[in-house]
């Protein structure tokens, strides 16, 4: 698949992700955490030089994310590095809480799963908006990476920037997730997030996205203040004007307060004359878009 460019914002691929519930795999909840003098082996991380590579042994002593093996990390992050770090991707299970960090899935091109706890209360908050220099997307996914999301709330994020050394305009993109592969939610609330526009997710086009049983809710494109009629924030396919079409479907999703639109989808034409903003009518079960007609429907 070769991506395409969402307008001039999005120039990367795809990415995927793949979350699960914190259950202790183990049953060991009581043991101690684990000596971080002793590499760990199946973490590909120093722990000699790098205290934020400890390992724990379960959600109630510190652990943030385990994997399939049992094995705990003080961050997500930490999760995902150790993923990337496998021959053909993974699986990151997210323990209950608010963890306070963003994710960069940037290292590999394999598959990835997340998945948060099985009660829903697995939060990724990336902070809010503090300054240009602190824009980040909660889950940031520029290759051709495909990402799967279970069981979480993305919220805080202020988009990948765009701005350089030297650029006084900072403009960003992908408050919550930006994506240049395949994209698959379910049971995910994203909300809350801001950017300079496409606030809540960004993918690029050639790509699948399914969303069930999701909620996207209070997400604010910044720049629309003055552009109302250009911007949403969930943008689509932008630069997506040959085949492979990107394809989106979201089922059973609760779509709330977002503004100014929630829906961006269209070519990237810069005079917006090939470009179609639109809000999902209340009641609405399914929404089906693709790039190739530059339009939705709702049943």
């Amino acid at each position: 698949m070769t991506p395409a460019v969402l307008g001039s914002r999005l120039r990367a691929t795809a990415g995927v992700v793949v979350l699960m519930a914190c259950v202790h795999p183990k049953g060991d909840s009581d043991s101690a955490v684990r000596d971080s003098s002793t590499p760990d082996t199946d973490s590909a991380l120093d722990t000699d030089t790098d205290s934020a590579a400890q390992i724990y042994r379960s959600c109630t002593d510190g652990g943030a994310a385990f994997l399939d093996d049992g094995t705990y990390f003080s961050t997500i992050q930490r999760s995902v590095d150790a993923v990337d770090a496998l021959p053909s991707g993974g699986t990151v299970h997210v323990c209950p809480g608010t963890h306070e960090e963003n994710l960069d899935l940037e290292a590999s091109i394999e598959p990835i799963t997340i998945i948060g706890d099985a009660n829903g209360t697995s939060v990724i908050d990336a902070g809010g908006y503090q300054t240009e220099a602190d824009m980040v997307s909660v889950v940031y996914t520029p290759g051709e990476r495909d990402v799967a999301l279970t069981l979480l709330t993305l919220t805080g994020g202020t988009g990948h920037p765009t701005c350089y050394e030297g650029d006084y305009d900072c403009q960003s993109y992908g408050g919550g997730i930006v994506a240049g592969g395949d994209l698959t939610l379910d049971r995910v609330t994203v909300t809350e997030n801001t950017a300079f526009w496409d606030s809540a997710i960004a993918v690029s086009g050639g790509v699948t996205v399914s969303i069930t049983d999701s909620r996207v809710l209070g997400n604010t494109d910044r720049w629309c203040d003055d552009y109302p009629d250009r911007c949403g924030v969930v943008a689509l396919g932008s630069g997506a004007t040959e085949e492979p079409w990107l394809t989106f479907t979201a089922t059973n999703t609760t779509w709330e307060g977002n503004s100014p639109h929630d829906i961006i989808i269209g070519a990237g034409s810069t005079d917006h004359t090939t470009t179609t903003f639109m809000d999902v009518p209340p009641g609405t079960t399914t929404v089906s878009c693709t790039s190739e007609t530059v339009s939705c429907t709702f049943e």
